[in-house]
This record gives structure tokens, C-alpha cells and sequence, in this order.
């Protein structure tokens, strides 16, 4: 498996450059709320990447997975600095398909 850590990194690149496209002058924040969410769900992550990249889920299963700790993404940050709900959700979005797409494409054989 690839190194978790490593995918971390990778995702956390990204993010700086989703939150200047999606959120404008809500970037900091933007950003700020999708790091603090990585670490609270840090351990589930690995976890899941662990049992994808062992077959014991697979590419439909990560998803949904992935997708059930939407909830949990609170972007308080982007709420406290008052920006609209649609571009938080729309954010969110964009985040849990950076998570995915990133995590998929750094499991050998699951893209």
C-alpha cells in the first residue's frame, strides 16, 4: 500500500488551490476546515485505505464511507467568516472528491 502519510500530504496540496478556486476570499478558512477535518478523521482514513488497498472493501464501499463523514466536516471556519451555505457545501463536496480520487489513484489497481 502506498504510505498514508504520504496521501495526507498529496491531499493537503491540493487543498490550498480548491479553496482559492471554489471559495474566493473564504480560502484561509476554506482551508482551515478541510485540514482540521483531516485530522479529526485521520484514523478512519487510514483505516479505510488499509482494508481498500487489502480488498476487504472496494472502490463503492470507500466511497460511501468516505462520503458518511460529510456530516462531520463542519466548516466552522467558513461559517464564523459568514459564507454562504451553498459554497460551503459546494466545497465539502470538492474535498471529499479530492479525498477519494487521491486516495483511490494512490492504491495500486483501484483506478
Amino acid at each position: 500500500m502506498a504510505d498514508f502519510n504520504q496521501i495526507l500530504t498529496d491531499i493537503k496540496n491540493q487543498l490550498g488551490p480548491l479553496a482559492e478556486k471554489d471559495l474566493k476570499q473564504f480560502a484561509g478558512q476554506g482551508k482551515q476546515d478541510a485540514e482540521a477535518f483531516l485530522q479529526e478523521s485521520k484514523t478512519k482514513l487510514e483505516q479505510w485505505v488499509q482494508q481498500l488497498a487489502n480488498n476487504e472493501i472496494d472502490q463503492d464501499e470507500f466511497t460511501f464511507l468516505v462520503e458518511s463523514q460529510k456530516a462531520a466536516a463542519e466548516m466552522k471556519a467558513l461559517q464564523a467568516a459568514s459564507a454562504g451555505t451553498v459554497q460551503i457545501e459546494q466545497f465539502r463536496d470538492s474535498v471529499f472528491s479530492v479525498i477519494i480520487t487521491t486516495a483511490l489513484t494512490a492504491v495500486p489497481g483501484k483506478v
